[in-house]
């Protein structure tokens, strides 16, 4: 379940336990961080289309969250996962002149998380550079091969390069990531997955090379 969700998961009370953590160790990075994005991905406070809705700072006239995550990021430079929110931002916005700043000023670590590439992967794609798209999405698949948004975009790709033959397959990974995103958000709880939803994990972990997990998920749905 976590190595399917390791994109997207998040937990309902990660803000209220960061900011108790916090209350140990005021300045550590890694709770000051983990609160500011976990408050803005538990409110859903990036997708709110009221305004009226979202606390605004009342001295800049911005949301207060995102004066908040900018002062982190100015304060923890290298922080990868403010440096993934940045450019998901910007890539949302469509402003590939930001995504290409921000990229420029990757930090190290960033090599190692394919966020960095699916994004490196978009800037190429925005540039027509279908080649270069195309390599750098492979390398984001290659560090986390269950990633549907890369697979999706990368099926794009593949499309302009007349491959029709990854296209499909690269479309039906990503639509089948998507579907089992929805369904495993709405579990109740994360120890208690459904035997038919095993089943199913087993199909795209075979599908993207990960044998072990396939042969492990089959092997849990044959215990049950």
């Amino acid at each position: 379940m976590y190595l399917f969700s390791r994109g997207y998961l998040s937990f309902a009370n990660a803000h209220d336990e960061n900011t108790r953590w916090l209350e140990g160790d005021p300045d550590e990075e890694v709770f000051l961080v983990a609160r500011a994005i976990y408050r803005i991905v538990s409110m859903a406070l990036d997708e709110t289309e009221d305004t009226s809705k979202v606390p605004m700072d009342e001295a800049t006239g911005i949301p207060v969250h995102k004066r908040q995550v900018a002062e982190y990021f100015e304060q923890f430079p290298n922080n990868i996962e403010l440096f993934a929110y940045f450019l998901r931002e910007a890539s949302t916005n469509g402003d590939a002149a930001e995504v290409a700043r921000l990229l420029s000023t990757a930090p190290p670590a960033a090599a190692a998380d394919n966020r960095f590439w699916r994004y490196m992967g978009w800037l190429h794609r925005d540039n027509e550079e279908w080649l270069e798209a195309e390599r750098c999405y492979q390398k984001a698949l290659k560090i986390n091969p269950y990633d549907y948004v890369t697979q999706h975009q990368l099926a794009a790709v593949e499309r302009r390069l007349n491959r029709p033959e990854f296209v499909e397959t690269l479309g039906s990974l990503a639509r089948d990531g998507q579907n089992l995103r929805r369904e495993l958000l709405q579990l109740p709880s994360v120890t208690s997955v459904p035997l038919p939803m095993l089943q199913r994990m087993a199909i795209p972990a075979a599908a993207c090379g990960d044998g072990a997990i396939a042969s492990r998920l089959h092997e849990r749905t044959k215990k049950r």
